[in-house]
């Protein structure tokens, strides 16, 4: 009997070992930046905790359509308490996984040479280590999308349909946790089209085994919803909901996706590669060249694995001209990423091997005609393993220390920085703060049982989170919002402005996020006489709020700890507020002057809809109450 094992399972195992050692390293981190999609999950996650013996808490909601990471989030508060904390721990654990998975699929697919180069890539991404420091669906989608990619591939290298049946399930699951796990299906039906010789029925009978199990997961959560009274009425809503989410573009009409593949083709892959790819990495010229090689060589040479990962993009190509038409946060498109680092890893290696036998070959030539000359065992391995080496170093170097996207900056600067490298308490930034947990035990301490609560839409979910109150706390939002790419609104009938600023990321370049808000004293007045609040809480980018509260006798600032304030209202004497100037953000010229030059024909609309409230560009640089950036949204 052998005491030790083979040398070859030495081989397989030392790199993997070295790939799960630094996962879990880089697993902790020190804070967390919450934001809106972040407060959504941890709201839904809240309200699925607290149900008892009963379906979804909200019906309707979002959870209905996506419900693994809310109820993934909420069995995190069972085993680690109720906190944003756990809720981090969990999402970076799926980051953790999806690093080992990238090395098995590289190593599977090809050999421990691209596993090991495409963990490093990923691994020292700044962009993919940005997207997995929040709590969102963009870092744990990828790890079922690539759990079904290699169970895929194995079911057809090995003819399992055991295999077949779990890749299915994996995508199910994905489907539950994001709809966009819809293009996936392009992947095998692309194989059956594109199968090498002899194999199509083959490939035929694995899709029809993966399509079988594919839909197995829906079907159970459509299941539990019936039994726990869901009306089928509000399924259908659901379902209607998720196919025509904006990016599965279901409900897009036909001149849409004529433009996006026409003419518009040219903007939305250059706005592909500009607003996210860029923001990815500085190597993305060599992701967008590594991509085009795999899905040219799979189709010449039909090896499954170029064809795996080349179909898999180009089955997300609906989707990258979406994207890039309209922009959008670049998590939406993280596990795409992640598979372009494995495909620059291929062609690296490829490259590699294939300079090192020339190489090789060439010292042979010059041997015969020089004479004898040192041995050299295995010769063009040597040759290829250094080149490979070095090229990764080079390119996980360039990434660590770029200029503009720097990942050991992010690594150890202070704020949701690595916790192996900044050894400090956690730390929660935006919302869910220690202040607003201040705030919310102020709250509990000092109002009465009986008193209403309303807080901004920045605040009322964490004041939930918090239990400060035994209902959903209402949100205070009288804001008006006006996109100004849709055109000219309709004036309201609205006699006293108090606000007017620009969205935060104006400037962006990304569409929707050129968004103008009005802020009127009878909207605020008509929130507060419908819902009778005793206190009002405001926090984050709600804070320009406090400005007018603070001028207002029917208003007593009751609690400010300088991020978070809460007066006590007088609802029977509500009345107008002297208030007579214009309150804007800071950043409002800026932005004005990008949309003159960047956009001029909604850069005429801003000047009517300026008009139309009575104002001139020239009233707005003279205004003096300027409101701080991060006091508006």
């Amino acid at each position: 009997m052998k005491i030790f094992p083979t040398m070859n399972v030495v081989k397989e195992m030392a790199p993997l070992l070295v790939v799960v050692v630094l996962s879990v390293l880089v697993l902790p981190i020190a804070g967390v930046q919450v934001g809106n999609n972040t407060s959504r999950w941890l709201t839904e996650a809240n309200y699925l905790s607290k149900a008892k013996g009963s379906g979804p808490a909200i019906q309707g909601s979002l959870t209905v359509r996506r419900p693994l990471l809310p109820l993934m989030i909420a069995a995190a508060y069972k085993i680690g308490g109720k906190s944003v904390h756990s809720a981090v721990v969990l999402v970076r654990i799926f980051f953790a996984f999806e690093l080992v998975l990238i090395y098995l699929i590289g190593r599977v697919f090809y050999n421990a040479a691209v596993g090991l180069l495409s963990f490093g890539l990923v691994l020292t991404s700044f962009g993919i280590n940005s997207i997995a420091k929040s709590v969102d669906t963009d870092i744990v989608h990828p790890f079922f999308i690539l759990l079904f990619l290699l169970a895929y591939f194995l079911a057809l290298r090995r003819e399992s349909w055991i295999w077949a049946i779990l890749s299915g399930g994996f995508l199910g699951l994905a489907l539950l946790l994001k709809e966009s796990a819809l293009f996936c299906l392009g992947l095998p039906i692309g194989l059956v089209i594109f199968a090498p010789r002899g194999k199509r029925w083959k490939f035929s009978k694995t899709f029809l085994w993966f399509l079988a199990a594919v839909i197995l997961p829906v079907l159970l959560w459509v299941g539990y919803m019936l039994l726990h009274k869901s009306s089928l009425r509000g399924l259908f809503a659901s379902a209607y909901a998720a196919s025509t989410y904006r990016i599965i573009g279901a409900g897009r009409p036909l001149s849409e996706w004529t433009y996006l593949f026409t003419s518009g083709l040219g903007k939305s892959l250059s706005g592909f590669y500009t607003i996210f790819l860029l923001k990815i990495t500085p190597l993305s010229v060599f992701l967008v060249a590594g991509w085009s090689f795999i899905l040219v060589r799979g189709l010449i040479k039909k090896r499954i694995s170029d064809l795996t990962l080349g179909l898999i993009t180009l089955s997300s190509f609906p989707m990258i001209l979406q994207l890039g038409n309209e922009g959008d946060r670049p998590g939406q498109m993280t596990v795409i990423y992640m598979l372009g680092y494995i495909m620059l890893a291929v062609c690296v290696v490829s490259a590699s091997r294939s300079f090192g036998g020339w190489f090789a070959n060439l010292g042979e030539e010059k041997k015969k005609l020089s004479g004898p000359c040192p041995p050299l065992s295995h010769p063009a391995f040597v040759i290829s393993t250094v080149l490979i080496a070095v090229i990764g170093i080079f390119m996980m170097g360039k990434q660590l220390f770029s200029r503009n996207l720097p990942t050991w900056t992010s690594w150890t600067a202070e704020g949701d920085s690595l916790a192996l490298f900044v050894k400090k308490p956690f730390e929660i930034y935006g919302r869910y703060t220690i202040f607003q947990e201040e705030a919310a035990q102020w709250l509990k301490k000092n109002a009465p049982s009986a008193a209403k609560i309303m807080a901004d839409g920045y605040t009322n979910e964490a004041l939930d989170f918090f239990d400060v109150a035994p209902y959903n706390i209402p949100s205070f939002q009288p804001v008006r919002e006006i996109r100004i790419y849709q055109g000219l609104p309709v004036n309201p009938e609205k006699v006293h402005l108090l606000f007017f600023f620009t969205y935060s990321r104006f400037d962006s370049g990304i569409e929707r996020t050129r968004g103008v808000y009005t802020v009127f004293e009878e909207d605020i007045l008509a929130a507060l006489k419908s819902e009778n609040p005793i206190y009002l809480v405001f926090s984050g980018r709600s804070l320009f709020l406090k400005y007018y509260f603070e001028k207002a006798s029917w208003a007593r600032l009751a609690f400010d700890n300088e991020r978070v304030v809460i007066f006590e209202i007088q609802t029977e004497k509500l009345s107008p507020v002297s208030f007579p100037k214009l309150g804007i953000n800071e950043a409002i010229d800026g932005h004005i002057a990008w949309l003159e030059k960047n956009q001029p024909d909604e850069y005429h609309t801003l000047l009517k809809l300026i008009e139309s409230l009575g104002l001139t560009l020239q009233n707005i640089k003279d205004t003096p109450l300027r409101i701080p950036n991060g006091q508006t949204y």
